[in-house]
């Protein structure tokens, strides 16, 4: 299989170093960033080269499908309390941090965060973002989302309507009915936003890859029918 290829222009075609002080530094907030990650002790950091991949493909599985579902169940609990809020809010942002560390490690082109990266993955990154921004909307942001046509702020907003905020901007159509009032409110909209905008830069980036890789699988195959194995 074609090894894949970098975002970024990170080794000398002579030493085979990263000679770029810019990514050494991204790389060096990225080592010390993935330590706050569960998956890191859960699957990295045990992670050889050594035996079957299987067991970690799997464990990979399991930890975005696990956090899915956490995910689903911190949204549909809509807490009221704010000490409540605060602690689901801030589960919530520890998975934001993974993502976001995930995404870094794979422009950067770290072995570990390549293997985690397929189609079906980032549906679910994508999945997760949008949950975790309605989230953040009840967490943080309370009675700063106010309904256009009524004088109800969002005490009274139901889970599925954090979830319709959230999704609106996150891709980009706009939220119609609730307008965003203070720092928090305004802030955490942007966010998420900004969030869908990244995420369909690595889905471009990730066909642009799989094109090169089948390029390059075809021109070691000499031209013939069959791809090289």
């Amino acid at each position: 299989m074609a090894r894949r290829k970098r975002l970024l222009p990170t080794r000398s075609p002579s030493t085979g170093d990263r000679d770029w002080s810019l990514e050494k530094g991204a790389l060096a907030i990225q080592h010390v960033l993935q330590m706050a990650c569960g998956f890191y002790w859960y699957i990295d950091s045990k992670e050889t080269d050594q035996g079957p991949s299987s067991e970690w493909d799997h464990r990979r599985a399991k930890w975005v499908l696990g956090w899915s579902v956490l995910l689903v169940v911190l949204w549909l609990v809509n807490p009221g309390p704010l000490w409540l809020r605060l602690l689901v809010g801030g589960v919530a942002a520890w998975r934001l941090l993974e993502i976001l560390v995930t995404a870094l490690g794979t422009a950067l082109g770290e072995k570990t965060q390549i293997k985690a990266r397929n189609l079906i993955t980032i549906g679910f990154y994508g999945l997760q973002l949008v949950l975790i921004f309605a989230i953040s909307y009840h967490s943080f942001a309370a009675g700063h989302f106010i309904a256009e046509n009524s004088a109800v702020t969002d005490s009274h907003i139901a889970s599925s309507d954090y979830l319709y905020m959230s999704w609106s901007n996150f891709t980009s159509l706009g939220n119609d009915l609730y307008v965003p009032e203070g720092d928090a409110a305004r802030f955490l909209e942007v966010a998420t936003t900004s969030a869908g905008i990244l995420l369909l830069g690595v889905l471009l980036a990730f066909g642009i890859d799989r094109i090169k890789d089948d390029d390059a699988t075809t021109t070691g195959s000499g031209g013939s029918d069959s791809p090289a194995g």
